[in-house]
């Protein structure tokens, strides 16, 4: 069980402020554009975690967009 969880009893709001923290968290590293797709992937990821009740399918998930995303950037920019 997830610390949001355990403080808030409410499963809707613990995935509403992880998926606010991921998203904020993001914010940082690329501009408007690209978190409209950072925003739909965090909301995801927090459906997947309530639904499974693991990190692991959310890591998983998050490795194989991150290395997607990493090779059309570098691809595109060459």
């Amino acid at each position: 069980m997830t610390w949001n969880i355990v403080l808030s009893n409410r499963e809707w709001l613990a995935g509403f402020l992880s998926w606010i923290a991921f998203t904020i968290v993001h914010w940082s590293f690329v501009g408007f554009y690209p978190m409209l797709q950072i925003a739909i992937m965090s909301a995801v990821f927090v459906l997947i975690y309530l639904r499974m009740r693991s990190v692991w399918p959310c890591t998983v998930f998050h490795g194989i967009n991150s290395v997607l995303v990493y090779l059309v950037f570098t691809l595109t920019l060459s």
